[in-house]
């Protein structure tokens, strides 16, 4: 996705509605994004993107960058109840967007009153680093020898201020997004195994964004070297 072009992975977002929500995006609001920083390319805005304007020199902002990717947009095509916070209503500012962006921003809304209300049982933490070196240090947060990257020789180390006695060992959902198209599945598999908490509902939640093979299931074969029983039942053991 770029300044002149579209992004279809909205699709997923959408579903069972992605094919409503591509043809809802036209493309525009893509390139006014990019453009101006904005889906909705308000010229009165009184803030900057932080996405367009990190000052840190060592990141970069991803190409599929989308913010609309991480809601489920199959609202503004469906149904709700009319007591249903999630109902997106246009007003004179917001006639002009699209329902697509209309039911992101009420989810956003929605999703940031609920955090307020639960911000007292929140915490967040963040890392820059490799993720599979990142899963080590999680691991064994004393550990000094784990590099942040493989391009330097800085090592990883948790600010024992904010990850310290009471930090969370063990975890109900580790998300890794589309790691696996770049680090692999079983990299991904074995480093986060020792991550998650011993119990049948501790999930890690990863997508796909690039088949390999001709077929899924061509493509997963592949991808674990071998059928998928017998993949977990290694990685079960590896991770003892």
């Amino acid at each position: 996705m770029g300044a002149e072009g579209s992004d279809i992975s909205i699709i997923a977002s959408a579903a069972p509605c992605g094919f409503l929500a591509m043809k809802d995006m036209k493309g525009d609001e893509y390139k006014t994004l990019w453009r101006t920083g904005s889906l909705t390319g308000d010229a009165d805005a009184q803030s900057s993107n932080p996405m367009l304007g990190c000052l840190d020199e060592r990141l970069a902002l991803h190409y599929r960058y989308n913010p609309l990717l991480g809601f489920h947009l199959a609202t503004a095509f469906t149904p709700l109840a009319a007591s249903s916070r999630l109902r997106h209503t246009a007003s004179d500012e917001t006639k002009k967007m699209t329902k697509t962006i209309h039911a992101a921003f009420a989810q956003f809304r929605t999703w940031s009153d609920a955090f307020r209300s639960a911000s007292s049982r929140v915490t967040l933490r963040f890392a820059i680093a490799d993720a599979l070196a990142f899963c080590e240090v999680l691991q064994n947060p004393t550990n000094t020898s784990t590099y942040n990257n493989h391009w330097d020789y800085e090592p990883l180390i948790l600010d024992q201020d904010e990850y310290g006695v009471k930090k969370p060992s063990t975890f109900d959902l580790v998300d890794t997004s589309n790691l696996i198209d770049y680090l692999g599945v079983l990299n991904l598999l074995v480093a986060i195994r020792p991550l998650l908490a011993p119990k049948s509902t501790s999930t890690n939640q990863t997508e796909i964004m690039l088949l390999r093979e001709e077929s899924i299931a061509a493509s997963v074969n592949s991808w674990l070297s071998g059928d998928l029983v017998t993949t977990k039942s290694y990685c079960a053991k590896a991770s003892l």
